[in-house]
């Protein structure tokens, strides 16, 4: 057989295989959007700089009964940040602030407390600043003006020194607007307009307008008792804030993602700051349980020790949105949603697995001999010890106790009570690549699948060199009916 034949056979074996995986992701999709009651979800897979599957599915308006096409826009929430903290990089860029600048010297009306705010400490989360809907609890169907935001925010204070810890603040970003329309002289979003979005040819990417008609806009929905409603009402001024703002497209996400793998708009110092983790005060990584470390609109961390990019965004308008950043592995998975709460990271966990098997979470690892039964007992043990509150267990670091919520206890305890089966899967050993747990260096990942009640748990255990847990990361994949 000829060379020139035996190419031909390999492409059509590749192309095979290829269409094989996209039908499957396709199925991957539709399951989890019925497991999910997500009405309409846009998908896009870039590997190696290249988009290798974009699809759409579901509807974005259940009323009218209107599928989602490649231009439906969708509200991405948090997502939003991203895209701020890349007009607050633009005006470093050009000059126009810096970095280490108080944010008084932009923002008045803001008492002595405040003086020691940064642009650095707004963007990584390490300001103090009080979350204007999990603190502060603003009334967010109505309007304001910035001095009436600013004012309520001075007079909710700190919630700690900046630069002493770190906490996830939505209202930083809200503040990050301010200083862009300052600085500028432009809304943040005509400034990202001009200096990112129609330079790079992102054409449905725009800042959420209530009054206007914006063609292709998805419908938001929430599930109450289980049933689909329409998302909340907000109002203008904070459903198309700096913080949570943008309507966009997978496609448009696409073409971001690649910017941030150039220096098509960002020099590549700025991109590796904004991708690096921040630092307290005392020099260690900003970093929380829940969001992982914090570099600029971005958490930076490892997944399975591989090193994740990423961000989602929620809200109470119906929306759910998602981006993974797999930059090691030449791998990024962008899902839009128009259901708040819909968990599109764990959609896409899955995804890219399928396309990179080092990325594969414990659902779709195949089960291997237990061979250390005595570090699956003493992980049981752990589970008790810590939904009892267990101070003197020594099968947990100190970290990992000292950020033990009630709530975390609880959710153990009923995990517990309903046990039937604590299943080993497979033990990675991650020593030496970085992954760390709440101050500890993790030597390995253990992954076990748990059945309790009518539900299937996969539960990771971040384990140190004493094979203590340091960390615990929970999947919550299968329902079973």
């Amino acid at each position: 057989m000829s060379l020139k034949n035996l190419l031909l056979i390999a492409a059509l074996l590749l192309c095979a295989s290829t269409l094989t995986l996209a039908d499957e992701v396709d199925d991957v999709v539709r399951s989890q959007m019925a497991k999910r009651q997500i009405p309409g979800l846009s998908l896009a897979v870039i590997r190696n700089g290249k988009v290798v599957k974009a699809a759409n599915y579901g509807l974005s308006n259940i009323e009218l009964n209107v599928p989602v096409n490649e231009e439906t826009v969708f509200e991405i929430a948090s997502n939003s940040k991203q895209f701020t903290a890349g007009g607050i990089m633009l005006l470093l860029q050009d000059g126009k602030l810096k970095i280490d600048d108080r944010m008084t010297m932009y923002l008045d009306g803001f008492p002595a407390s405040f003086n020691g705010i940064t642009i650095h400490h707004l963007l990584s989360h390490t300001s103090g600043v009080k979350d204007y809907i999990e603190d502060l609890h603003l009334n967010r169907s109505e309007n304001y003006t910035d001095q009436e935001l600013i004012k309520s925010v001075a007079e909710g204070g700190l919630n700690f020194s900046p630069g002493e810890d770190a906490s996830y603040s939505t209202t930083g970003y809200l503040l990050l607007g301010m200083i862009i329309q300052k600085v500028t002289g432009k809304p943040y979003g005509e400034f990202l307009k001009e200096r990112i979005f129609e330079p790079l040819g992102m054409r449905r990417t725009r800042v959420i307008s209530l009054p206007e008609i914006i063609p292709n806009r998805a419908s938001g929905y929430l599930l109450e008792g289980g049933v689909l409603r329409n998302g909340r009402f907000v109002a203008q001024t904070l459903r198309a804030s700096a913080d949570i703002g943008i309507l966009t497209t997978a496609l448009d996400q696409v073409i971001w993602d690649e910017a941030l793998g150039s220096e098509k708009i960002f020099k590549a110092s700025i991109i590796e700051t904004m991708f690096t983790p921040a630092r307290l005060n005392n020099g260690t990584a900003a970093y929380n349980d829940w969001n992982g470390h914090f570099g600029y609109g971005w958490f930076i961390d490892d997944y399975r020790g591989h090193v994740e990019i990423n961000h989602g965004g929620t809200f109470i308008t119906g929306f759910h949105a998602n981006i993974s950043r797999f930059v090691n592995n030449g791998l990024t998975i962008i899902i839009l949603t128009n259901r708040v709460l819909s968990d599109p990271s764990l959609i896409g966990y899955t995804i890219a697995g399928m396309y990179d098997p080092a990325l594969r979470p414990p659902h779709m690892l195949e089960e291997r001999p237990d061979t250390n039964p005595q570090r699956s007992q003493m992980l049981r043990q752990f589970l008790s010890d810590a939904a009892l509150g267990n101070e003197d267990s020594k099968h947990m670091t100190n970290g990992f106790r000292s950020r033990l919520s009630d709530d975390q206890r609880s959710d153990l305890a009923t995990l517990l009570k309903e046990l039937e089966s604590f299943t080993y899967i497979s033990c990675k050993n991650v020593k030496g690549t970085g992954v760390v747990r709440i101050g500890s260096p993790i030597d390995n990942l253990c992954d076990y699948k748990i059945r309790a009640g009518r539900e299937t748990h996969y539960v990771t255990f971040y384990l140190n060199a004493r094979d203590q847990v340091a960390d615990i990361w929970t999947y919550e994949y299968d329902q079973i009916r």
